[in-house]
């Protein structure tokens, strides 16, 4: 019988690179987030843009919206785009997610650009979904946008992210062949 050999410390090495990583950037985005000129013009700015574009949305669908600084109003419903209705962190969660891990820039690029694509989209159906909430089942309006949908996206983000590694994974171990 013969021993299975030493056990290799360094194996998880890649494992606590990556929490660390994901730690840090979370933590400088919280840093960046804090920062007076994101706070008063960034930020301020970035929610003016979701309410302009979920009015359109909404518009598309018939209702008239239109957006007065982070409002979105129509003859119907209002709502207030507020941080946090912003999917900034758990995009960035996937972002990080997706910057920490171990694999080569081409196999990140797919996984960034696809993953904000999606928590854009998803974010932009978060919002519509609570005006029609608003407008149809208004006492469950607060249960939807600070239960549910907060939940969902955190949910959303890491199954991303999940699903961006296992994709990475199998290219990483099944590489495209080169076309001959």
């Amino acid at each position: 019988m013969t021993s299975p050999g030493p056990v290799q410390h360094g194996s998880k090495r890649p494992i606590l690179v990556f929490v660390v990583s994901l730690c840090v950037m979370l933590g400088l985005l919280q840093l960046v987030l804090a920062a007076d000129v994101v706070t008063e013009k960034v930020i301020p700015a970035y929610l003016r843009g979701w309410a302009r574009a979920c009015a359109a949305t909404l518009s598309v669908f018939g209702e008239g919206a239109s957006a007065v600084e982070t409002a979105v109003n129509s003859p119907r419903y209002s709502i207030n785009i507020k941080r946090g209705c912003d999917a900034i962190q758990p995009t960035a969660l996937l972002i990080f997610g997706v910057l920490a891990a171990p694999v080569r820039w081409r196999l990140k690029i797919p996984g960034l650009l696809v993953g904000t694509a999606f928590m854009m989209v998803m974010n932009l159906v978060r919002v519509v979904s609570l005006f029609y909430v608003g407008i149809h089942f208004p006492t469950a309006f607060d249960t939807m946008h600070e239960d549910v949908w907060q939940a969902v996206f955190i949910i959303l983000s890491v199954l991303s992210w999940g699903a961006w590694a296992v994709w990475a994974a199998r290219r990483t171990a099944n590489p495209p062949r080169a076309r001959e």
